[in-house]
């Protein structure tokens, strides 16, 4: 699917039934569905993917408005890396699958690193493996890629900066 553009479904009310094939050889940089109060079911996102978040808030399944339907069998096995030069106003939320949900994800996986590189002030962030704000169930699913985050916070009342080192961790 190289050279491609797929634009994303902003309001998805319906079943997607991935039957288990792979989407490889996309560049996301938007999310598959903005919001989903439908069922994606047996969807998988391969490592071939190249996801390039547009946003400091992302996840390339479900991202900004929120998930009020339901996930079941989703694997994401593509890297989530979101970079910038410049300060992140509101701080950033990133995670495998999904950003908010208010729904229902269970029997899903994340292989993917998800991390976040920030090389100017930053505001808070949240940067998870499967999802980033949870008010909903989160089920028999599990997180096998690397979670990471670099900053550098610049102060304001110094003349120096305080470089923290890069953290990766594997959380299962």
């Amino acid at each position: 699917m190289q050279g491609v553009k797929v634009n994303s479904v902003s309001h998805f009310e319906a079943t997607l039934d991935g039957q288990d094939h792979s989407i490889d050889n996309l560049k996301i940089t938007a999310p598959l569905f903005v919001e989903n109060v439908g069922k994606i079911k047996n969807l998988k996102i391969g490592s071939t993917c190249q996801i390039v978040p547009n946003s400091a808030i992302f996840a390339p399944v479900v991202m900004n408005n929120l998930n009020l339907g339901e996930l079941d069998k989703v694997v994401n096995n593509a890297a989530v890396k979101f970079e910038s030069d410049v300060h992140v106003d509101g701080g950033a939320l990133l995670a495998g699958l999904v950003v908010y949900n208010r729904g229902v994800v269970q029997n899903c996986e994340n292989y993917g690193e998800v991390s976040y590189v920030v090389n100017a002030t930053s505001d808070p962030w949240g940067v998870a493996g499967l999802v980033s704000t949870n008010g909903g169930k989160v089920d028999n699913c599990s997180n096998k890629g690397k979670i990471g985050e670099k900053r550098q916070f610049y102060l304001k009342i110094s003349r120096f900066c305080l470089d923290f080192s890069e953290l990766l961790f594997s959380s299962h």
